[in-house]
């Protein structure tokens, strides 16, 4: 299973291959289900939303034909993870929930705090606060009486990031450090990578930018060691963003374009259009006009490949300043 915060703080859960045993009869049918469930996730980590959902799609019927209904949840909700991605929250909802009512069919209780802490990451989008706490508590009351202990870390880091958005910090470090307590308790690195970087986030926030880089710098550490590519080329574009906002532009471009080479490694147009648009951006405060325009220019055809309207039509208004004049951006 993978965690998506970093992308703009998305907490969905995407399963990365079916866990239900195949049926005596059909070991063929459940083999290709798994293997078009991971096809799946490959495709959503490129960017490659539309193809995504044709492997997702074609396990679920494989799923259903066969009637695994632990694979065809997983199904749903991935589905629902590629349209959330896509800016389709109703779909994404409509798929959470109907995973979860076959989670509460076959009585899967770590299934369906996955699907509680994905239905509250579409409220989170959303910014229905209310409603994204409500969910994500329920996902951390399940968590704790099935003794999930992982599961109970993602809750808490769930509920402390709708904190941070509210604004009330020291709620939200608490639930991160609780969080982050557990995982090292059980040993789940990736875990405590996340947990460090959003740590960070908090200390950024309130403005304790050289402790905010010290917890980003511990994630990237983490992230290296466990070879966790995704979480490593987050890490960067955080480190990156401290040294811009301590004018340190240089380092800025360094972290920004390192970030950008793991990423084009990965083949995640998303990410890389977001790493270009920052290195368009400290160009621009070097006053290397040239060089800012070109940045801009590569990362609006990422963006567009990725079906990003929101930042195509910021890069838009970017590049627009470069006649007859470009003035530095804001933020």
């Amino acid at each position: 299973m993978i965690i998506l915060i970093g992308l703009g703080a998305m907490s969905a859960y995407l399963v990365p291959a079916c866990t239900a045993p195949p049926r005596p009869n059909s070991p063929r049918i459940f083999a290709r289900a798994t293997e078009l469930n991971s096809l799946g996730y490959s495709a959503y980590v490129r960017g490659e939303f539309d193809e995504a959902i044709g492997y997702y799609r074609e396990a679920a019927e494989l799923n259903a034909g066969i009637d695994n209904r632990e694979g065809l949840a997983d199904n749903y909700n991935n589905l629902g993870g590629v349209l959330q991605a896509k800016g389709d929250y109703d779909g994404a909802l409509r798929l959470y929930e109907l995973a979860l009512s076959i989670n509460e069919e076959i009585g899967s209780e770590q299934g369906k705090a996955t699907n509680l802490n994905n239905i509250g990451s579409v409220y989170e989008a959303r910014e229905d606060f209310e409603r994204a706490l409500e969910s994500y508590h329920l996902a951390k009351e399940i968590s704790e009486k099935s003794d999930d202990k992982r599961g109970l870390a993602v809750a808490l880091n769930n509920i402390g990031l709708i904190y941070r958005k509210m604004g009330n910090f020291s709620t939200a470090l608490l639930h991160y450090e609780s969080a982050l307590e557990i995982d090292r308790k059980i040993g789940n690195r990736r875990g405590v990578a996340t947990r460090l970087s959003n740590i960070g986030a908090v200390r950024e926030a309130q403005g304790g930018l050289a402790e905010a880089l010290m917890y980003y710098e511990q994630a990237l550490s983490v992230d290296k060691e466990i070879e966790n590519l995704e979480g490593a080329s987050n890490d960067l574009s955080s480190i990156g963003r401290i040294y811009k906002e301590m004018g340190e532009l240089n380092q800025a471009l360094n972290y920004f374009t390192r970030a950008l080479n793991v990423n084009e490694q990965l083949g995640r147009n998303g990410r890389m259009a977001f790493d270009l648009k920052n290195i368009g951006d400290v160009h621009v405060l070097k006053e290397d006009f040239t060089a800012a325009e070109d940045a801009y220019t590569r990362s609006l055809e990422l963006a567009g490949r990725a079906g990003n309207s929101e930042l195509s039509e910021l890069l838009e208004e970017k590049l627009k300043q470069f006649s007859p004049k470009i003035t530095p951006p804001e933020g």
